[in-house]
Order: C-alpha cells, then sequence, then structure tokens
C-alpha cells in the first residue's frame, strides 16, 4: 500500500478500534454510573447492574443481574438478563426501532399499602421541576419493535389495603410480541402471554392490537384459577370462604372497530367448577356446586347490552339451616355483610342519575340445572328436622329487561327416596306485581321426618303418613292469592308430647273428623292477604287458615260433616215429642245421613245421650197414663170418669168431691167457686156437670205419679231410638255406636237425645 493511503487507513483502523473500546468500555460504564446515579439523586433508589454489554457495530445492548431496590431495602424491580438489538434505520424512519427485545425473569413487586399508595406510584414519582427550566414540547418518537420476549416473569402483587393481606406471585410469566408499534393504525401481534396464577391456574392472551388509537382484538383463555386465592378480598365483606373453586374461561375481547372507536364486546363463555363456600367457624357448606357455566355470553359496551344463551348449572348443592338461637345460615350472611359494609353502603347518599341514557338490556334465553340438591337443617327443633330435595333438575327460561318478556320456572326434584316435588311459574320481571303465578308440587313425602314440628306445634309425634300437596298461587297488584290443596296419606299420629307451643285443640279428634275410609286427608285451603301489609308474612298467613279450619271442625263437627255429608240443622240433635221415646220421619231424614259420614270415618265413633224434660215429658208421661186409667175401668165413656176417680182416691171420693161443690152458692146456676176456676182453669164451659167433670181428670191426671226413673228410662229409650236407626237404617257397625244411660234434662237441654262424636 502507498504511503498516500496508509496514513488514512491507519487513523482509520485507530479510530475505530478507540470506537469500539469506548461502546465496549465506556458506554457501559456510563450508562452504568448514569442510572445509578440518576435513580439515587432522584430518586433514592438503589440500583445494582451486574453486567451491560454494548456492541457499537451492531448497537445491541445486553444488561445481566438488575436488582432495584427502594429505600427501605425492599425489592422492586429485577430481571436475569435484558437483550435489544437497535436498529440504524430508526434515523430513516424517525422512530425508535428495535430488531428485538428480550427480558428473561423478570420480576415486579407492586405492592398497594394500607392507605392506599403504591410502592411503585411512590418511588418513581416525579422530582420537582426547576421553574427556570422549560423544555419546549415535542412529539414523541414512535417505538417500533419488530419482536418481544418475555420468559419465566415474576409479578409479586401484595396488597395490604384489607384487613387481611393479599399476597400472590403471578409466576411464570411469559410473553411474545411480534410488529409492536406505537405508530397510528399500525397493528402488533400479540403471539400469547401466558400467566400462571394461584399455583394452578393459567391465563393465555393472544390476537392483535394497535397502541394509537387504541384498538384490539384479543382472545384470553384460562383454566383452573383458583378462586380461593382471593379470599381475602372477601374476609370483611362476607362472613363466608371460599374453601374450594376454580374459574376458567374463553373470551374474546374487541374494542375500536372501523366506525365504532368506543364499543367494546366480550364473547364467549365462561365457567366455575368444585365451588365451596362456608361460613366461617362452621363446618357446613353453605353453597357448592359441580360446575356452573355460562355460554354464548356476549356483552357489548356503548351500547350497553348483554346476552347470555344459557347458564348451566351441574352438582348444585346449597342448604338453608336454623341454628338453635333461632338464626339462619343465609342470614347471618345478609347479616354480618350489612355490618361490616362501608358507612356508604349502610347509609347509601341520594346519587343523581341520568334519566336520557339508554337503560341496560339483557337477555338470558334460559338457566338449565341438573343434579343439584337442596338441604333443609332445622336445628331449632328437637330432634331435629333434616328435610333434602336431592335430583334436582329443570330450568329457568326468557330472563329479560324487555317489559314483555315473560320468565317461566319448570323443576323437579326428589324428596327424601321417593318423594317428588315440582316448581312451575311465570312473571314478568319487569312488572312481578301484574301478572305472577306459582305452582309447587310435593307428591309421596314421608311426613316422619316432620315429626319433630308435629311435636313442637300439635303436642304429638307422627307415626307415619305421606303427603302430597299442591300449592297455586298468583300475585296481582298488592294481592296475593293461594290456594293450598293437600292430601295426608295414611296419616298417624304417635305419642303426645309435652310442648308449651303446641296448640289447645282436639288435633286427633280433627284428624279423625277429616281422615276418610282410606286413610286419607284432603284439605282445601285457600288464603288471601295484601303483601303491602306491614308485617306481611305469607308463611304466618297459611297457618292462621290452618288452624282457624281445624278449630271451626273440632267446635262444630256437625256443621262440618253436614256440609260435606248432608243432613238438618243441628244433626247433633234428635229432637223427640214430649213423653215419646219415637223418631219423627223429619228427624230421621235430619240425623241419617250422619250414617254416611261415620262410613267414610272408620275411625269415628258415636255416643248419644238420651235427655227427659221434667217438666213436658212428665206432662205427657201423666196423660198416657190418665188416659190408660179411663181406658182400664172398661165404662161408658160417662161414666168412666167417676170411675176411674172413685179406684184412685177411693170408693165414694167422686161423690164426695160433687157435694163440696153442690155446697158452694151459685153451683147449680153455673157459677164457678176459685177452686173450680184453678182446675178448671182455660175451660169456658159453663155447665155444671162439664166443669165437675173437668175438676175431676184435672184432680186424677195431676195425681198420676212420674218417677225420675221412668224419665231416666224415657231418656235412654231415645237414645236407643237413634242408636237403632243408625245401626239398622245406616248400616253403621254397632260397636261404633254407644248409649249414655238416660239423664233428666238440664236447662235448656228438653225432650231430645244428643248426639256426641269421639275417636276409636
Amino acid at each position: 500500500m502507498s504511503r498516500r493511503f496508509k496514513r488514512p487507513a491507519l487513523i482509520i483502523a485507530v479510530l475505530l478500534v478507540l470506537y469500539a473500546l469506548a461502546g465496549v468500555f465506556l458506554v457501559p460504564a456510563l450508562a452504568r454510573s448514569q442510572a445509578v446515579g440518576y435513580l439515587k439523586e432522584h430518586y433514592h433508589l438503589d440500583l445494582e447492574i451486574g453486567k451491560l454489554r454494548f456492541n457499537p457495530f451492531t448497537f445491541s445492548v445486553r444488561i445481566e443481574k438488575v436488582n432495584l431496590k427502594d429505600p427501605a431495602g425492599d425489592e422492586l424491580l429485577a430481571f436475569e438478563s435484558f437483550g435489544a438489538d437497535f436498529e440504524l434505520r430508526s434515523l430513516i424512519d424517525r422512530a425508535l426501532v428495535f430488531r428485538s427485545v428480550k427480558l428473561e425473569r423478570p420480576y415486579v413487586h407492586i405492592h398497594l399499602r394500607a392507605d392506599g399508595t403504591v410502592n411503585l406510584a411512590s418511588a418513581f414519582a416525579s422530582p420537582p421541576a426547576d421553574p427556570a427550566v422549560e423544555e419546549p414540547a415535542s412529539a414523541p418518537l414512535a417505538l417500533v419493535i419488530g419482536d418481544i420476549a418475555l420468559n419465566g416473569g415474576d409479578v409479586h402483587f401484595t396488597d395490604n389495603s384489607q384487613d387481611r393481606a393479599f399476597n400472590q406471585h403471578f409466576m411464570p410469566l411469559d410473553l411474545h410480541v411480534q410488529h409492536f408499534s406505537t405508530r397510528p393504525e399500525d397493528r402488533s401481534d400479540l403471539v400469547g402471554l401466558s400467566i400462571t396464577i394461584g399455583g394452578s391456574g393459567r391465563l393465555v392472551v393472544s390476537g392483535d392490537l394497535s397502541a394509537i388509537p387504541t384498538r384490539f382484538d384479543v382472545r384470553l383463555a384460562a383454566h383452573d384459577i383458583p378462586l380461593a386465592i382471593f379470599q381475602p378480598y372477601l374476609e370483611d365483606r362476607l362472613p363466608a370462604e371460599i374453601s374450594a373453586g376454580a374459574l376458567g374461561f374463553d373470551l374474546t375481547l374487541a374494542q375500536g372497530q372501523p366506525g365504532q372507536a368506543s364499543h367494546m364486546r366480550v364473547a364467549g363463555k365462561a365457567a366455575v367448577t368444585g365451588l365451596e363456600v362456608r361460613l366461617k367457624g362452621r363446618d357446613d357448606p353453605v353453597l357448592a356446586w359441580d360446575e356452573v357455566a355460562a355460554n354464548d355470553v356476549q356483552l357489548d359496551l356503548a351500547p350497553d347490552r348483554l346476552a347470555i344463551r344459557e347458564i348451566s348449572i351441574g352438582g348444585l348443592d346449597t342448604s338453608f339451616r336454623i341454628y338453635p338461637d333461632g338464626r339462619t345460615n343465609i342470614s347471618e350472611i345478609v347479616r354480618q355483610a350489612r355490618e361490616a359494609g362501608p358507612e356508604s353502603a349502610k347509609e347509601p347518599a341520594a346519587q343523581a342519575t341520568d334519566s336520557s341514557a339508554p337503560a341496560f338490556q339483557y337477555a338470558l334465553e334460559r338457566i338449565v340445572i341438573s343434579g343439584s340438591r337442596l338441604m333443609y337443617d332445622d336445628e331449632q327443633i328437637l330432634p331435629n328436622v333434616r328435610v333434602r330435595i336431592e335430583d334436582l333438575a329443570g330450568g329457568i327460561a326468557g330472563i329479560a329487561s324487555a317489559a314483555n318478556a315473560e320468565t317461566t320456572v319448570a323443576l323437579t326434584g326428589r324428596v327424601g327416596e321417593y318423594g317428588k316435588a315440582k316448581i312451575d311459574g311465570a312473571a314478568r320481571l319487569a312488572a312481578p306485581r301484574q301478572d305472577l303465578k306459582a305452582k309447587v308440587v310435593f307428591g309421596n313425602v314421608e311426613l316422619s321426618s316432620f315429626s319433630p314440628y308435629a311435636g313442637k306445634f300439635a303436642g304429638y309425634t307422627i307415626d307415619k303418613g305421606k303427603l302430597f300437596l299442591d300449592l297455586n298461587y298468583t300475585l296481582a297488584g298488592n294481592r296475593i292469592r293461594g290456594e293450598n290443596h293437600a292430601v295426608f296419606d295414611q296419616f298417624e299420629l304417635g305419642d303426645r308430647v309435652d310442648s308449651s307451643d303446641a296448640l289447645n285443640l282436639p288435633i286427633k279428634f280433627a284428624l279423625s273428623l277429616l281422615r276418610d275410609r282410606e286413610g286419607r286427608i284432603e284439605i282445601n285451603l285457600p288464603v288471601e292477604g295484601d303483601v303491602d301489609s306491614p308485617g306481611f308474612k305469607l308463611g304466618p298467613l297459611v297457618v292462621k287458615a290452618l288452624v282457624n279450619l281445624v278449630t271451626r271442625i273440632v267446635t262444630a263437627p256437625f256443621d262440618f260433616i253436614a256440609g260435606m255429608f248432608g243432613g238438618g240443622p243441628e244433626m247433633e240433635y234428635a229432637v223427640f215429642a214430649p213423653g215419646d221415646g219415637v223418631l219423627s220421619g223429619a228427624e230421621r231424614e235430619k240425623i241419617l245421613p250422619l250414617s254416611r259420614a261415620l262410613a267414610e270415618r272408620p275411625h269415628l265413633v258415636v255416643e248419644v245421650q238420651g235427655w227427659a224434660d221434667p217438666d213436658a215429658d212428665a206432662g205427657a208421661l201423666r196423660q198416657g197414663k190418665f188416659d190408660a186409667m179411663l181406658a182400664a175401668t172398661g165404662a161408658p165413656a160417662d161414666s168412666a170418669l167417676v170411675a176411674a176417680y172413685d179406684g184412685f182416691f177411693g170408693a165414694g171420693a167422686a161423690a164426695e168431691l160433687r157435694a163440696v161443690y153442690e155446697a158452694r152458692p151459685g153451683f147449680a146456676a153455673g157459677a164457678r167457686s176459685d177452686l173450680l176456676m184453678k182446675l178448671t182453669a182455660g175451660i169456658d164451659a159453663a155447665d155444671p156437670e162439664t166443669v165437675f167433670r173437668d175438676a175431676l181428670s184435672g184432680r186424677l191426671r195431676a195425681a198420676q205419679p212420674v218417677t225420675d226413673e221412668e224419665l231416666a228410662a224415657l231418656a235412654y229409650a231415645r237414645g236407643e231410638q237413634v242408636m237403632n236407626l243408625l245401626i239398622n237404617d245406616g248400616g253403621v257397625e254397632a260397636e261404633r255406636v254407644f248409649v249414655r244411660r238416660g239423664e233428666i234434662a238440664r236447662a235448656g237441654e228438653g225432650a231430645k237425645a244428643k248426639l256426641i262424636l269421639d275417636t276409636r
């Protein structure tokens, strides 16, 4: 080489060596020094850099073992290695262009403190600006990166703003982006973002996006994200613990489609599996399920609307439990949630609403339930009551915000081992009071499990029985109307139970009146009420109607029988003519329908108590004896009275009485003495002979003896008459009809027989 070219070549070589040395040694040293000093001076942060390499020819940067700590020595950021390959075409493109950027094992700690501040925001708060220096505003350079890779990341998130700290590592985190650009209308390809959550869960994001303007169309797929890790956020809000459960979803998110810059759409499906929620401090789960999945979900924002084709609920296991102190698991959740809520939630302030804003539109086509179970436990009653509804299946359809949308419910289930349950209903959610209908049917339900309730409120245990229940309710405005049709099959009460809450009613007698010959009790119980009334509750309303029904039955059993089987008024009384022991035709027709009731109520027996009136019946018996005495004389009618009188009072007694009367002044003229007037009161005859005969018959009739034994015998005969009617004409078994000893009537009883119903 000529001397002419050697010198420039040498200079160039020396410059290249110097450039290389500066790039390899000086630039990293200056960069390290400037970065460490700047962060220390302005932010009081300690930056440690293991290695920093710069290739001045390829413009590539490699940094290893970086650790950034706050003044307290807590680690904020760190990474194993960082590499960036800068491209010289940045000078031409007027942008920061990198061929690739790669970050290995990055770590970031995000700490939300108790006061609501965030460690990173506090650490990198902008230092006070120098008022004397004004930097001219300039448009930022666009950033273009051909390939971004982040591997093995760890996002450590700590939240001390809750009563119970949330502390989780989201790792490993992997990210791969191609063609990243902040230039307007450029789109980036998010090849994949993968984050492990809670050790077993995984979130994967992929799709494309643009930074300016913000637009994206990405897919989010997650599986097995453990819900228990979010328990700290429920700690001070609900007295419940998520002991198990995992979240999964497969969604697409799109925003900023052409012509719809503000529109966002979320579509896809989501599911929560293996959920188990328990009350704090208790072993019983209040809610659990195998899977709840929402399919074909579409949420649109601006305008706001939600559409879901189906929510499927499988293996739902929920319970309603009444604790010994009367509280329930549900009320405990509600109560503690209210107590734990913020003051603003307890006393909500009035907020202005934009009446012109369109209402949120929603539509859920159907909810499908399968293989589910509902448990009912009442620990307030001893022994405890436990009822379960299993194999609960069916669905709810038509849940929508549209004014004319009708929501329908159709569910079936199994009660206990062999019982059945069916629930049907319909309502318009936009106006539920206008036309709400509900029908609940229970069939073949074993009643023995409700024996503790029977002991508490009826005073007896339940030996056996099955329940068939048909409830129909409608709500129109504020009026609720219900038809309760219940059938108790082979329902038998057992032993007596001492209970202060038991009804003071003859329950067994009421059941015997209601139970037919097949052992079935059928009750139709209509109810009606005003749901706007203070303290309105449907349960007590039904109980009150049932108590009123039982009270009417046991206090007026014959009215109940007459209403079902016919019969005259006051069927419990058989009325007799004075002195007579034979029923009239009208009385027979009044009493005879009782035999039909006894045929249909085999557990009933009847007792008949005959009564005799000491006035009316005694007078009739004296008249009978008087007539028999006249007939026994065998004398002609004109002389029979004198003969009977002499036969009763002695020979010549009639003549002696005549002499007494004839001696009185005016007797021959027909004038009546005071004595005759008393003896012949009401007789207008002026003929002296007629007056005398009336005196004879009056004294003779009044003198006929009627004993209490005769009256009691008449009373007993009346009871026998009713008994014979029921047995011989009504076909009632003789062993079911009893006649009590005849009694002389008390005040108000009169000449009658009283029927009394009882149980075997």
